[in-house]
Order: C-alpha cells, then structure tokens, then sequence
C-alpha cells in the first residue's frame, strides 16, 4: 500500500451514488495513524462554501496524481479522464468533431450506477485513463505522437 505525507498531492477516489468512477484533486494535511490521513480538497468547498473542505480518509481512497501522459490525440473507444464538475471522470471517447481551427472536442460516454451519458469535452480537458494498481500506473492508451 502506498503512504503518503504531508504536502503531497494525491487524487481521492469517490465511492458515493452518481459519483463513482471519479477522482477529486486533493492535498494531504497529516497521517493520523499508518495508512490513515486528513486530506484538503483542492477543488471542493465545505457545504457553506467558506472554506476549502477536509476529509479523513483511508489510504485505500488514495491514489498519488497520475504522470502526465503526451498525447496529442484521442480516438474512437480510448479511455479518458475528462475534468469536469471539480473532479476527473472516467470515460470513453465516442467520437472527435470536426472544426475550423486548432481547437479539438470529442464526445465521451460515462457509464455508471445504471446510466450513461454522453458529453462534448475540450482536448485540454481530457487524459489519457490511468490505473493505479498494486502501487504502479497502467495506461491501455496507445500514445500518438
């Protein structure tokens, strides 16, 4: 199992209803026994919006921010992770639209507690899928360069 210390960036993996398969920025405040932490959302506010909010979590709801992947482009069934709602979901690319100029969106489908949805994402917006497995990162991506 990873450990993590204080300062150190990680991404907290969110289990609740409607927010499965997604990762909220995060920073770890203090180790409060072996494998148990107080983190600080980097994005997410307490419910009176005032301040950033801090949760106490298990290491098993950790996982350290993913190495940056270059790849300039996405194609059709690649896993994503697209940022969106102040966290990164999982997601597959459907399809890239056509535009004037340099700018590239893509539909991505999000699969999850029985619905799927689909939305229209910015490339700057969007990683290559990575998963955190046994304290290494696996990526399916082919990267094209």
């Amino acid at each position: 199992m990873t450990s993590f210390k204080p300062g150190d960036q990680v991404e907290v993996c969110c289990k609740e209803e409607g927010f499965r398969n997604s990762f909220y920025p995060a920073t770890i405040i203090s180790e409060i026994n072996t494998n148990e932490y107080i983190v600080q959302y980097n994005t997410l506010l307490t419910a009176d919006e005032s301040h950033p909010h801090r949760e106490f979590l298990s290491a098993t709801d950790l996982r350290p921010v993913p190495p940056e992947i270059a790849a300039t482009e996405f194609y059709h069934k690649d896993e994503v992770d697209v940022y969106a709602n102040e966290g990164w979901w999982k997601g597959k690319v459907t399809r890239k639209l056509h535009g004037k100029g340099r700018a590239k969106r893509y539909y991505v489908r999000f699969e999850g507690n029985g619905e799927v949805e689909v939305g229209k994402y910015w490339y700057n917006d969007m990683r290559a899928h990575q998963d955190w497995v046994h304290g290494k990162w696996y990526c399916s991506k082919k990267i094209y360069k």
